[in-house]
């Protein structure tokens, strides 16, 4: 595998590790992370066993097993850390059920976020509903605009999944600390692309 390919692999799974820490503890994730290098260890057992060493597959697997070694050390060392505030929706990455679905189900399709980075009108991003998973479906950014947090309207709180203002406005405290009006958010527009590349209607 080429040294690019294993730093992506790298960079990924330690991404994952970092949205993983905005909802779950380092106990948590190191537990999960253990339990899935065990799993790929026995994998690598039973191809040494059957004769599949030095397979492009197997070569594949010891590579990904270095790799969350290296991501246990440095979560355990403390060197890896989550943000101090958890986000509402990760469009790139783990969704709570319930904001899963909502999404999936055409529910919700606008987001408001306050940014380190931003997505783009245009990509599409995957969303998945189980820490480590794969992304199973996509998300298409339509529309993005900035406004007020006070200015979310009635339609806008019922595009981002609740059926009132206080519902959203609950959600937003419990996740960033505090209702204020007059911090500027980006907000998203999206669509869920299903398997064939078309917009769910």
């Amino acid at each position: 595998m080429e040294a690019n390919s294993e730093e992506a692999l790298y960079l990924d799974l330690e991404n994952r590790v970092r949205e993983a820490l905005q909802k779950h503890s380092v106990e948590d994730v190191l537990e999960y992370l253990r339990h899935e290098l065990w799993q790929l260890e026995m994998q690598t057992l039973y191809a040494t066993k059957n004769g599949f060493g030095g397979a492009p597959d197997y070569n594949q697997l010891t590579t990904i097993i270095n790799i969350t070694k290296k991501v246990i050390e440095k979560l355990e060392k403390g060197e890896i850390k989550g943000p101090k505030r958890l986000i509402q929706v990760s469009l790139d990455g783990y969704l709570q059920k319930t904001e899963f679905q909502k999404i999936i189900e055409g529910r919700k399709t606008q987001t408001r976020r306050i940014h380190t980075h931003e997505w783009h009108v245009g990509k599409t991003y995957k969303i998945r509903n189980k820490l480590f998973g794969k992304g199973a479906h996509k998300i298409l950014i339509t529309r993005k605009f900035k406004q007020r947090l006070g200015d979310i309207t009635l339609e806008d709180v019922k595009k981002e999944g609740f059926n009132t203002l206080e519902e959203f406005k609950q959600t937003w405290e419990k996740i960033y600390g505090s209702w204020n009006p007059n911090i500027v958010v980006t907000v998203y527009e999206f669509k869920v692309i299903n398997e064939k590349g078309g917009h769910k209607r």
